[in-house]
Formats: C-alpha cells, sequence, structure tokens
C-alpha cells in the first residue's frame, strides 16, 4: 500500500496527519524510501522523431550538408490519425502509414 493511499484512509476516519509526517513515520519505522527516477539513454542525435511531441527543428544531414526535418525513426505512440485499430501484435494503420 502506498503512503498517499494511507493518507487517504486516514483522512477518511477523520485522523488528520500531514503527509510529509507519514513519509517520515513509514521511513523510520518500515523502511520506507520514496522510488528514484530511473535515467534511460537518449539515442543518437537525429535518430528519431517522436511525433506527439511535434517539430522539433532542422538537422544537418552530415553526407550532403543539407538541413533536413525528417528523421529515420518515427515512433507514432497509436495516435487516432495513424493508428486506426490498436491490436497488441498487429495494429491497423491509416492509409498513409
Amino acid at each position: 500500500m502506498t503512503v498517499t493511499k494511507i493518507h487517504v484512509l486516514l483522512g477518511r476516519q477523520g485522523i488528520v496527519v500531514p503527509y510529509r509526517t507519514l513519509i517520515r513515520f513509514a521511513s523510520d519505522r518500515c523502511g520506507y524510501r520514496r522510488t528514484t527516477t530511473v535515467r534511460i539513454v537518449d539515442g543518437d542525435p537525429g535518430a528519431e522523431y517522436q511525433i506527439d511531441f511535434g517539430h522539433l527543428g532542422m538537422l544537418d544531414d552530415g553526407e550532403t550538408g543539407k538541413r533536413r526535418k525528417v528523421f529515420a525513426v518515427l515512433i507514432p505512440d497509436n495516435m487516432k490519425p495513424v493508428v486506426t485499430q490498436a491490436y497488441t501484435l498487429n495494429p491497423r494503420l491509416s492509409r498513409g502509414w
């Protein structure tokens, strides 16, 4: 059970305890530790373009010296205009994809 859930359940019973106090109690008595953020290594610059974040800018091609907007990998993130029917193993993509 999370400390947040305990805070809510105590509040329902009329027991008002500051959230930070619950954190200290859980740390001292139960060995509670907050989860840390897991860092993920970014890919190479220009290797992927996540559509849901929009246009990120121009990159130098490297081979031709021209600036480009098209990236090698597109990650559509199951957007409705791209995926018409979402299935775990075989999603149906719209005609443009």
